[in-house]
């Protein structure tokens, strides 16, 4: 049987080499028989796993854990918990997951939902914040039209504490009530 450790960290390995003390829940010695066939996934383990290490794309990933799962749910609990453990660490490390998203997981269908769930969390922060940069801009434009471009400026200043869409709402409505710059820039100092 050979071993085999991938290393996908930035500087060079310090990791121990003796297998019992990198994985001291998986018994060194004890393996499975992994094959293509029985694994319904093309190429083997290493090339999958490499396939993960190199391509970060969302599509790269979604295949590559996909096909980890299979092999996982193929060869039992014990392997499954291994390689959630170590693709896991491997996506933590690459910024695909976060530590603590790390910690709810426990089998390898677990870290691919993980990984689903953290792809849905990104799209909605950045739909909120391109929704939010948005309302801002527009926001700036209204006051530089109504109140000149000093006003605007100041309340760019005041729009980069603004940490909301409520918040930002009321500032649309502070501007839409305000008659003059400074009763504009009194009320946002209140936000």
């Amino acid at each position: 049987m050979l071993s085999f450790v991938i290393y996908h960290g930035r500087s060079s390995g310090k990791a121990s080499t003796s297998l019992r003390q990198l994985f001291p829940r998986w018994v060194p010695g004890d393996y499975r028989v992994i094959s293509p066939a029985a694994g319904g996934f093309e190429g083997d383990l290493a090339q999958t796993i490499l396939k993960l290490e190199r391509d970060h794309s969302v599509k790269g990933t979604l295949a590559a854990m996909a096909a980890l799962r299979r092999i996982a749910d193929d060869t039992g609990t014990d392997y499954d918990r291994l390689m959630a453990e170590c693709v896991g660490e491997m996506l933590v490390s690459t910024r695909r997951i976060t530590r603590e998203q790390l910690r709810e997981v426990r089998t390898m269908a677990q870290v691919e939902t993980t990984y689903q769930r953290s792809l849905e969390e990104y799209g909605k922060r950045w739909f909120r914040q391109g929704r939010d940069e948005g309302q801002a801009a527009m926001l700036m434009r209204l006051v530089r039209e109504k109140f000149g471009p000093e006003t605007a400026e100041e309340l760019s200043a005041l729009l980069g504490r603004v940490s909301d869409s409520g918040q930002m709402s009321v500032a649309a409505r502070a501007v839409l009530k305000s008659v003059t710059a400074e009763e504009l820039l009194r009320r946002m100092r209140a936000l």
